[in-house]
């Protein structure tokens, strides 16, 4: 697959290779335009199929480039664990809520949602449907970790 990383100055790299694409079309479709009139044969014909060719390659490396960098963003990676995590039952989670000292004082492994209002962790499990309500203190810290779906390849 094709692809240039995006860095501060690929634009400049992107604009090189579109200007030579275009000029190249353009001349090709001149020089189309000037074989068609002084000839009418089947070369006029080709020069066009050969500038389609190019305007469709320029459009593929560019969608090939676009996908490439977005399915390997950090942004991409984390709207797709989102949309996991949203709808997908099976999901593991645990939640670990440490004191001010760093002693754990809840432990929660399973398939849950979570909702903090303020100093309260609702938990309402994907399975039973049971909620669970957890008050935390001034100091105290709350960890979600996101362990992955049951079978789900890393």
């Amino acid at each position: 697959m094709f692809y240039i990383t995006p860095t501060p100055t690929s634009w400049i790299i992107w604009t090189i290779i579109w200007v030579i694409g275009v000029l190249l079309g353009l001349g090709l479709f001149i020089l189309g335009s000037v074989l068609r009139e002084n000839r009418k044969n089947n070369v006029a014909y080709g020069v066009f199929v050969l500038v389609a060719l190019v305007a469709l390659t320029l459009v593929g490396l560019s969608g090939s480039s676009y996908y490439h960098n977005y399915t390997n963003s950090s942004s991409y990676n984390m709207a797709k664990k989102n949309l996991k995590i949203e709808y997908d039952m099976n999901q593991q989670r645990t939640i670990i809520i440490k004191d001010y000292k760093g002693d754990v004082f809840y432990e929660y492994t399973g398939s849950f949602s979570y909702k903090m209002s303020g100093r309260k962790v609702d938990l309402t499990d994907n399975k039973t449907g049971n909620k669970i309500s957890v008050y935390m203190g001034d100091n105290d810290t709350f960890i979600v970790t996101d362990a992955g779906i049951k079978g789900e390849k890393k």
